[in-house]
């Protein structure tokens, strides 16, 4: 089992020869840059979410508002990182001040909800006493998957489903924080 540093260091790369602005389902992973339980905890193999855990909710659940070629499929907040289905419905989409078309890719619907939840988070350190960080709060990179079968997809949705239950064999999982 890899230790949260390990895979907070290593360097994710997107597939160099897909265009990750396709439609179809994505998996990703995105992880706080401390193990901190900045979202929550999980009591009784139930995800108990706090303020924190809550806005990134509501954003996640808002992104198709953003993006309205994506469809949010499912998702999990845990204490220190969520995992997320994204459905990429259609490629095309046109900007305010622009009259082509333009490609909205998984790296940039992720960027968005780094950015926007990190200005969320540091008004509310101050605000309401959530716990602070360091630098930064999300990883840089984060890790995904294309959904390529059904069958994949439905394994995909029952590891979510069951991620607070198994949180104690979790890789990002750290006793006694």
């Amino acid at each position: 089992m890899m230790a949260f540093a390990e895979f907070q260091q290593r360097k994710l790369q997107r597939l160099k020869w897909y265009d990750y602005s396709n439609p179809g389902h994505y998996f990703v992973t995105v992880c706080t840059k401390s193990p901190e339980y900045f979202f929550g905890k999980v009591v009784n193999k139930k995800m108990k979410i706090n303020d924190a855990g809550k806005m990134i909710s509501e954003l996640l659940v808002n992104l198709h508002k953003v993006f309205q070629n994506i469809k949010l499929d499912q998702f999990v907040v845990m204490p220190n990182h969520i995992h997320a289905i994204i459905n990429i419905l259609d490629v095309n989409n046109r900007a305010a001040t622009e009259s082509r078309p333009y490609k909205i890719s998984l790296s940039d619907i992720i960027g968005r909800l780094k950015s926007y939840s990190t200005q969320r988070y540091i008004k509310n350190i101050e605000l309401n006493n959530w716990l602070p960080f360091e630098r930064k709060l999300w990883q840089r990179s984060f890790y995904d998957h294309i959904i390529k079968t059904d069958v994949e997809l439905r394994f995909i949705r029952k590891y979510i489903k069951n991620n607070p239950e198994n949180w104690e064999k979790d890789e990002f999982y750290i006793p006694d924080i």
